[in-house]
């Protein structure tokens, strides 16, 4: 394509994305559209050894642990009992349990990186952080 800016031309060569049309249907004007946007491909990077003022880390990706969402898991413990009535009370009590079994799930999968790791400063706060929450349940 030719074009030219302020006089001096140049030619343009667009780059070839891969284009991916969204689900929605919007509507501008009384024209109904559907947007389009480029196709994220993630490229994945090797893992590395590296080291920073002495300090060896990796890359490595450590996969997360899967958290629960709470709206599902209210409405599946709830559905099966139709015949008592839900007070707001008692979604709190279930929503609170939920989270703070997240929280401990998640703090446990850190203990476990910070193990792999051999970070011993890291394991004992991690250690702390989680008898204050054990401890808090109580």
């Amino acid at each position: 394509m030719k074009l030219s800016y302020r006089g001096t031309p140049y030619e343009h060569e667009p780059i070839a994305l891969d284009m991916a049309e969204a689900d929605r249907v919007a509507k501008y004007r009384g024209q109904e559209y559907r947007q389009r946007y480029p196709r994220h491909i993630p490229v994945p990077q090797a893992p590395l050894d590296l080291k920073y003022r002495g300090i060896a880390y990796g890359t490595y990706q450590t996969p997360e642990p899967e958290a629960v969402d709470i709206a599902t898991h209210l409405n599946r413990t709830f559905a099966n009992s139709p015949s008592e009535p839900l007070t707001r009370h008692k979604r709190f009590i279930e929503a609170a349990q939920l989270h703070r079994a997240n929280i401990l799930k998640r703090l446990e999968h850190r203990i476990q990186v910070a193990r792999s790791k051999g970070d011993v400063n890291l394991l004992q706060q991690l250690e702390v952080e989680k008898l204050q929450l054990v401890e808090s349940q109580r």
